[in-house]
C-alpha cells in the first residue's frame, strides 16, 4: 500500500548545547556611520548596509515559517544598538487584523548569561521593557533611558519596527570585540490555523522565549561594512532558507490545495452536528471527544482513539489537526484500520514536526479506525480528526 504525506517542508537545523557550538548562525554587526531615523519605515540607506538575515523557526519544531517569514538587520556606533525587523503578514493592513509583536532578547555577559535583556514592540507602535532579567523571569527589573525609541509601520503584506537602544541599559559602554547571545521572537496571532503562530531566530527547544542559553551569537565588528562583507554574510546566515523556500512555497499551496477540497466533503469520522460515530477514547486521556471541543492527553502513556461505524466504508484520507501548546506536538503515534478480521497498518509516524497533518493512501474499506498515540504530553490537544474519501471527487 502506497502511501504519501502531505507537509510542507521540513528544515532540519543542528542541535545546540550549553556551549557556542560552531553550528550556530553569528550575525556580524558592524559600526553605521549615520544613526538612522526611527520612524519604523525602514527606508534609511544604513539599514542596505547591513547584512540582512532571515530563517525565523517554528519553536520546538526544527522547520522554518512558510507565510509569516521575518527578517532583521542590526548595526552599532558609540551610543546605540539598532535593530530593523520586517515582519511578513499576509493579512497585514486589513481592518480588525492584530498582526503581534516582536521581542528582542540579550545577553551580554557570556561568561555568566544568567543576566539577559528584553525589549517588547507590539505592531501598534506599543512596547513593553526594556527589562532587565536574573537567573529567570521572576527576578526582573524594569529599566529607563530617554534616549530608548522604538516605531512601527504596517504595510500590506508586512509590519515593520525599529529599536534604538541605548548601549547604557546594558552597562556597556563600547561594544567592539564584544560577542553577545541575542534572539529575536514573533507572535503572529493570524497565523494560528497555519501552526506559524510563533517563531524565533535562534533554535528553541520548545516555546520558551527566555532559554538564553540557546540564543545565537552577534559579534561585534570594528568597522563600517563592505558591500561584499554584507553579501558574504547575508549568503552564510541565509543559505538553509534560500535552499528550502521555493519547495516549501511550493509544498504549502498544495497542501492548502487540498485542505479546501477536504472542507467540502463530509467527514467520514462524525454524524452531524459533529457528533462522533461511536467514538471511545481509551488509557489515560480525558476532555471531549474529537468533533466536539478535541482530545486532551493526560500523560506521557499510549493514548488510543476508535471510532466504530455501523457499517463498512472506504476512505483514503485522514486529517489530524493538533493543538500546539508549548511547542510539544506529539511526536509518534499509528493509523490502523478494522477490515473485518484483523487491524492493519495504515500509518506509523515517528518524529512528527507538523501541527496539521494530512495522509492520503489507495482507499481501503473498513468497519473501525484507531489511532494510537505515543508520547504523549499534558499540554496537547487533538482539535479535530477527519476521515475522508477522496478518490470519487
Amino acid at each position: 500500500m502506497k502511501l504519501m504525506l502531505i507537509l510542507t517542508g521540513v528544515f532540519l537545523l543542528a542541535a545546540v548545547g550549553m556551549a557556542l557550538a560552531a553550528e550556530r548562525p553569528v550575525y556580524p554587526c558592524y559600526k553605521v556611520t549615520m544613526p538612522p531615523t526611527i520612524d519604523g519605515k525602514l527606508d534609511d540607506p544604513v539599514w542596505k548596509a547591513l547584512p540582512k538575515a532571515t530563517g525565523f523557526l517554528l519553536p520546538g519544531r526544527r522547520r522554518m515559517a512558510v507565510l509569516r517569514q521575518t527578517e532583521f538587520r542590526a548595526g552599532y556606533d558609540e551610543q546605540n544598538l539598532y535593530l530593523a525587523v520586517r515582519c511578513f503578514e499576509p493579512d497585514a493592513g486589513k481592518p480588525g487584523v492584530n498582526c503581534g509583536s516582536i521581542e528582542l532578547f540579550v545577553t551580554t555577559q557570556l561568561e555568566n548569561p544568567g543576566v539577559y535583556y528584553q525589549c517588547g514592540v507590539n505592531a501598534d507602535g506599543t512596547g513593553y521593557g526594556p527589562t532587565r532579567f536574573t537567573k529567570n523571569m521572576s527576578r526582573a527589573t524594569q529599566l529607563s533611558d530617554p534616549g530608548y525609541k522604538v516605531a512601527t509601520s504596517i504595510e500590506a503584506g508586512s509590519w515593520c519596527c525599529e529599536l534604538r537602544i541605548p548601549l547604557t541599559l546594558f552597562k556597556e559602554q563600547r561594544l567592539k570585540g564584544r560577542d553577545w547571545l541575542f534572539n529575536i521572537s514573533r507572535y503572529a496571532p493570524a497565523g494560528s490555523p497555519d501552526g506559524e503562530a510563533f517563531s524565533t531566530w535562534s533554535f528553541l527547544p520548545k516555546l520558551h522565549w527566555h532559554l538564553f542559553i540557546n540564543y545565537y551569537p552577534i559579534q561585534f565588528e570594528d568597522t563600517a561594512s563592505t558591500s561584499a562583507q554584507v553579501a558574504a554574510a547575508e549568503q552564510q546566515l541565509n543559505a538553509e532558507f534560500q535552499r528550502g523556500q521555493a519547495g516549501n512555497l511550493a509544498a504549502y499551496h498544495a497542501y492548502q490545495a487540498l485542505r479546501t477540497r477536504l472542507k467540502g466533503l463530509p467527514n467520514l469520522a462524525v454524524n452531524p452536528p459533529n457528533t462522533p460515530v461511536n467514538a471511545q477514547v481509551k488509557d489515560n486521556a480525558w476532555g471531549n471527544l474529537v468533533g466536539q471541543k478535541g482530545v486532551t492527553f493526560q500523560s506521557d502513556k499510549t493514548v488510543v482513539l476508535e471510532v466504530t461505524w455501523p457499517k463498512p466504508v472506504a476512505f483514503d484520507t485522514f486529517l489530524l489537526n493538533w493543538e500546539v501548546n508549548d511547542s510539544r506536538l506529539v511526536h509518534a503515534y499509528t493509523l490502523e484500520y478494522w477490515d473485518g478480521q484483523q487491524w492493519l497498518l495504515l500509518k506509523d509516524v515517528k518524529d512528527n514536526e507538523e501541527a496539521i497533518a494530512v495522509h492520503q493512501f489507495t482507499p481501503v474499506t473498513g468497519s473501525k479506525l484507531r489511532l494510537r498515540i505515543y508520547h504523549a504530553h499534558g499540554s496537547e490537544m487533538l482539535k479535530d480528526f477527519g476521515v475522508y474519501l477522496l478518490a470519487e471527487h
